[in-house]
């Protein structure tokens, strides 16, 4: 995938030497810079020019940065320029929460104070670049939502009626989406590795809750049908026409490299890349979730068991690619 092309960046800060300073950074990197040193004019600006990107400082007088990102995402005025990608700059270390908030509204990423300018640049490639992947993908669904719209839903709203299923599907498409960006995959690849992050679990409705929630040793009996969810979910793809290729991933997420996985006991190049990738993120995911057998791992531990078990159960190259993606984004949190 070829670099983002120069894009018109609006810089939002209160103080004036570190937006200057920015601008000569991003106009010498060929991007197009314009200016904001509030909350208020930021809005306007917007509503003027839309840009392609918005860099927001979080500590301004009158309106914060985030107050000025909810009035993009939420006010009825910027509804055609809501999906603008946002970076937040912050010297604040004491907002875990309400950064945790903003990135699950939809906020692009955050940048430390101080920070240097190749750091900004890449960040801001990056972005544009995720952004760019993410609207093609939207666009792809688009154009094909008609026909399976409403089979996607009934899926839906199976995971929903379940909060072991939907707990952290947010989680794993964007882990999904980042590993589809190292691998370069194109809008339609990058589109079915996000379904089947969302859906990879979908057989576990035709489980008992009983079974799902049960706390102590599984018996062999037990753990066969656990492992049936796998077969249970292929099935119920498999009945939407759209959904053949993410079926196809499914069926292999819990595959392991040496051969020891489950259904078929595929090994290495066998496994679809984008099941490979699927089994690296639900692990992860599933380590540093509790249940209720167990208690969640922290994100220190989950990393050192993927590797670990990197080369044997799980792709080494995924897991390379995705604990770089995952402290990029510790860095920027």
């Amino acid at each position: 995938m070829t670099k983002p092309l120069p894009r018109r960046i609006l810089f939002v800060d209160d103080e004036p030497a570190m937006t200057q300073l920015g601008k000569v950074v991003l106009e010498r990197a060929g991007h197009s810079c314009s200016l904001a040193t509030n909350g208020d004019e930021a809005l306007r600006m917007l509503l003027e020019v839309p840009p392609d990107l918005v860099i927001l400082d979080y500590m301004m007088p009158g309106m914060s940065g985030p107050e000025v990102f909810r009035h993009l995402r939420n006010d009825p005025p910027y509804a055609a320029i809501r999906d603008i990608p946002v970076l937040m700059l912050t010297a604040k270390s004491d907002n875990d929460t309400e950064r945790r908030d903003l990135l699950e509204s939809g906020l692009a990423a955050y940048l430390s104070k101080p920070f240097g300018h190749r750091e900004l640049l890449n960040i801001i490639e990056n972005t544009l670049i995720t952004w760019e992947v993410q609207k093609q993908a939207r666009q792809t669904l688009e154009n094909t939502r008609g026909a399976y719209l409403g089979a996607i839903q009934v899926t839906l709203e199976a995971i929903a009626q379940n909060p072991y299923l939907k707990e952290n599907t947010g989680l794993l498409q964007n882990c999904a989406l980042a590993l589809a960006h190292e691998y370069r995959m194109d809008p339609q690849e990058t589109e079915t590795l996000r379904l089947a992050a969302m859906l990879h679990d979908i057989g576990k409705v035709k489980l008992s809750d009983e079974l799902i929630n049960f706390s102590g040793r599984l018996d062999s009996v037990q753990v066969a049908e656990i492992r049936n969810h796998v077969e249970y979910g292929v099935a119920i793809l498999q009945k939407i026409p759209q959904l053949q290729d993410v079926a196809a991933l499914v069926a292999c997420h819990h595959e392991r490299i040496d051969g020891t996985g489950y259904p078929k006991g595929l090994t290495a190049e066998e496994i679809p890349l984008g099941a490979r990738i699927l089994a690296v993120i639900d692990a992860f995911e599933a380590m540093t979730s509790g249940r209720p057998y167990r208690s969640a791992m922290t994100k220190e531990e989950a990393i050192d068991h993927l590797r670990l078990e990197s080369g044997t159960h799980f792709d080494a190259d995924v897991v390379e690619y995705f604990i770089e993606s995952l402290e990029r984004s510790f860095s920027q949190g």
